[in-house]
């Protein structure tokens, strides 16, 4: 083992024979790694006169100074040598850093490393220096790593003044960190210093705040600081910054007047404040600002009422004449308020003319008269008609029911006759002057003035517009509808009827007609028996009026028609019926079709009615057809008796949908059941059993039931048994398939046999099952299709299947006659058969 006072001596003369080798010198300094500081202090003292300008060893060295200082830092209150031991050795890292900053000046390191050392020792003025010379000798590029420790020493030293001015030195440095020192100000109460700067902040326009702070908010911040501290802002004209806050900052004016009040009334200066507060009051446009200005001001009278009362608890005049005078002015603000909010609204819009009715309703009181007419005579000057915001004649008419209402008629009429003459934006305003003059003379029993304003208000034009002649509202006046009504009203009442007729006849003529129009002007006409020109009248209107609005005129016209002559002009008649049911859509002519029938029964021919229900079965649409078919039925059946219901069955069978035709057939069947065809009522039931699934129509299959129970046997059961298990087969085949079932229409082999191949298994299984019911010869063979059938063909009914019982009746379908046959019993045949022909043979 190599002892280490030989490896001493061996890196002695390592350094000696190479002092100036900084690897030598390293290589010596960590042998001697664990030696005690002072011989370490003397060996970093060798090698840095060797080596004046090496960076390592002045950083190592007055690190391991530094960290040798703190070990004694610790015990430097233990007692009066500890603690001048450890300023001895403060003072002596001090003067290494000195003299290192001969060779190390320009090392920014060194110079924080300095200054962070000094910083530790409260030497508050050799600090500040120490700092100031770092910043002179280093370039300007590193001056922020020596600020960030300046201005944290500047803080921790608790002298605001060297702190102001640090950082009045970094802001040259950093203008953006100005929000720093605004801070650091208000922390230090330094009020006057923190307005001037939040002041340069503001009007600084390339300022960018590093708070994510608008505009905005740094204004209101300044006005709320010296509105607050109005006792300490000095050299600042605090009104005129507010007020420029006020005109540059429109969204929160209500925030800066209330401040700018508030400056004054911390002043003392109440009348000032008071001026202001009405100042702010009178020129914000929001409620918002309004409403904030009203609360500043409210409290603030609240206030001094308070005070004045407290003080004339003293007994002295003078302080109780201030407190009634406070007082009045506190209930003369409350009173005002709804003005003062009115006049915010108009401040938005000039031309709202509902808020320019709220502020005339403002004025309720009987001597407050004089005040509404002013208010409506400003709106009046004030609204643009054009630009206006509600109805702009409702000014007009409000100001002449002032008058009217307190007995000034003529000046009543002389505001209504000049509004006459404004040119409203829709001539529907101006229609509405135009009847409220006419509604006043009439009130006041001049009729005769009534009739001549609504024939000058409703007189049309000589000269005919152009594209480019300029529209006025007077110039289309003449096409309001409203003055024809009450000119109309006007002449029935007070004028002949040639005159009302041709205030019609002129409103037809400008095409302002409505359907409800035609039949008041028909009305008046039957009232003064003139049937002709009432009859006239809905000819023109049904001319005019398209489906579906002169539908209504249709109806009307017809029944007064038939009403009137009946069997006169039969001719006539039917062609008004041919005319509307000409024009009329499928969705809407069923009724005609209905009313031309029951026309027909009534005057006409019982034929030609039957005629047109048949056509109205072709005419109508898909909703109306069953309705038309159930009356057509019900009413061929009173007319000409049952066997003429069934061509209709068969025809509303093959036609309507295959959702109505199950309803149908069993209506069909019932028929035939009640005149004793069975065979051919069972053949009903076979057909609309393919439109019928089991699950939804469960009814039709119990009428069926219930008839084979009735009227069948066991084979005619089976057989309905098994059409019904077909029936369900095909359906759920197209619910495992996913088909629609809504509509039914399948041909009759897909009946029978479920649905073509469903599964091998289940079509042996059907068709094992068709072989064994067909080969009975006497059942009845399949019924045809509904695809299969002509339009006026009707399926044959089945064959019926043999009874059991013996003295059942069989009627079969041959025409030919069996030779050797038995004798035929004859039934009696039902009276329903016959229908209405069966009276005329018993009176006969």
């Amino acid at each position: 083992m190599v002892d280490n006072s030989s490896l001493e001596l061996a890196f002695e003369e390592d350094v000696q024979n190479n002092p100036y080798s900084m690897k030598s010198w390293w290589r010596f300094l960590e042998f001697k790694q664990g030696d005690p500081q002072k011989e370490r202090n003397k060996l970093y003292e060798r090698a840095l006169r060797a080596i004046p300008g090496s960076y390592k060893l002045w950083y190592h060295y007055l690190q391991e100074r530094i960290d040798y200082t703190k070990k004694k830092r610790k015990h430097r209150y233990k007692s009066e040598k500890w603690l001048k031991n450890y300023q001895t050795s403060v003072s002596n890292v001090n003067n290494v850093f000195e003299r290192s900053l001969v060779f190390m000046h320009k090392m920014p390191k060194i110079w924080e490393t300095y200054c962070a050392f000094l910083s530790q020792h409260n030497d508050i003025t050799k600090t500040r220096h120490t700092f100031d010379r770092a910043l002179k000798s280093l370039p300007i590029t590193q001056h922020d790593r020596i600020w960030e420790l300046y201005l944290k020493f500047a803080r921790a030293s608790n002298v605001p003044e060297t702190t102001v001015r640090v950082f009045r030195r970094y802001l040259q440095l950093e203008p953006h960190k100005a929000e720093e020192f605004l801070e650091y100000l208000l922390s230090v109460g330094y009020v006057q210093e923190a307005a001037e700067q939040l002041l340069q902040i503001c009007g600084d326009d390339e300022f960018v705040s590093t708070r994510d702070r608008s505009k905005l908010e740094l204004w209101l911040e300044l006005c709320e600081l010296i509105s607050k501290n109005a006792t300490k802002i000095k050299n600042i004209d605090v009104d005129a910054v507010i007020r420029f806050g006020i005109r540059k900052f429109t969204d929160c004016v209500g925030r800066l007047w209330a401040c700018l009040a508030e400056f004054y009334i911390r002043l003392a200066q109440f009348e000032k404040a008071r001026d202001v507060f009405e100042e702010g009051m009178a020129s914000v446009k929001t409620v918002r600002d309004f409403t904030l200005i009203w609360e500043g001001y409210t409290k603030f009278l609240e206030g001094l009422v308070s005070a004045s009362v407290e003080k004339t608890e003293s007994d002295e005049d003078d302080w109780e004449t201030d407190a009634d005078l406070l007082l009045l002015r506190y209930e003369n603000l409350i009173e005002r308020r709804a003005l003062l909010l009115s006049s915010v609204l108009l401040r938005q819009n000039p031309h709202n003319v509902e808020e320019w009715e709220r502020r005339a309703r403002i004025y309720q009181k009987e001597e407050e008269v004089a005040k509404k007419l002013e208010v409506f005579s400003e709106a009046i000057a004030t609204v643009d008609p054009m630009k206006a915001t509600g109805k702009p004649h409702r000014l007009w008419i409000g100001y002449a029911m002032v008058y009217e209402k307190h007995g000034d008629v003529d000046h009543a009429r002389q505001i209504l006759k000049k509004a006459t003459t404004v040119n409203f934006k829709s001539p529907s305003h101006l229609a509405s002057i135009w009847l409220y003059y006419a509604e006043l003379e009439i009130r006041h029993f001049r009729y005769d003035e009534a009739r001549k304003l609504l024939a000058t208000a409703t007189k049309v034009p000589l000269r005919k517009l152009h594209h480019y002649s300029k529209v006025t509202s007077q110039s289309l006046l003449h096409k309001s509808l409203p003055l024809w009504l009450l000119r109309a009203d006007l002449e029935e009442s007070f004028g002949t009827y040639e005159s009302a007729v041709d205030i019609y006849n002129q409103i037809i003529e400008l095409k302002i007609v409505t359907p409800e129009l035609v039949m008041t002007f028909a009305s008046f006409c039957e009232e003064n028996d003139r049937f002709e020109d009432a009859f006239k009248a809905y000819e023109r209107g049904v001319n005019l009026f398209q489906f579906p609005y002169s539908a209504e005129l249709w109806k009307t016209y017809l029944g007064k028609f038939v009403e009137r002559y009946g069997n006169d002009n039969i001719e006539r008649t039917r062609d008004l019926f041919e005319q509307v049911l000409e024009h009329a859509p499928n969705d809407a002519c069923h009724v005609f079709y209905l009313m031309y029938a029951d026309f027909e029964e009534q005057y006409g021919l019982a034929r030609r009615a039957m005629y047109v229900y048949d056509r109205a079965t072709r005419g109508v649409d898909e909703t109306s057809r069953a309705v038309i078919f159930t009356i057509y039925i019900a009413r061929a059946r009173e007319l000409f008796g049952v066997t003429k219901t069934r061509e209709i069955y068969e025809k509303a069978i093959d036609v309507l949908s295959a959702k109505l035709v199950p309803d149908f057939c069993l209506k069909y069947a019932n028929l035939e059941t009640i005149v004793g065809e069975i065979d051919r009522a069972r053949g009903i039931f076979t057909h609309g059993s393919q439109y019928c699934d089991p699950r939804s129509r469960a009814d039709y299959w119990q009428k069926w039931h219930e008839f084979e129970v009735k009227h069948g046997n066991e084979d005619t059961f089976a057989e309905m048994r098994r059409i019904k298990r077909s029936v369900q087969a095909q359906y759920n085949t197209h619910v495992n398939l996913g088909l629609d079932t809504s509509n039914p229409i399948v041909d009759e082999l897909a009946v029978l046999q479920g649905v073509a191949q469903p599964g091998k298994r289940r079509n042996d299984q059907m068709r094992a099952l068709e072989e064994s019911l067909t080969s009975d010869s006497s059942n009845p063979p399949l019924p045809p299709t509904k695809r299969a059938r002509t339009e006026n063909e009707f399926p044959a009914p089945p064959v019926p299947v043999q009874a059991s019982n013996p003295d059942e009746i069989d009627l079969g379908d041959s025409d030919e006659e069996d030779v050797g046959a038995e004798e035929v019993e004859q039934l009696t045949v039902p009276k329903a058969v016959f229908g209405g022909l069966l009276n005329k043979e018993e009176v006969e």
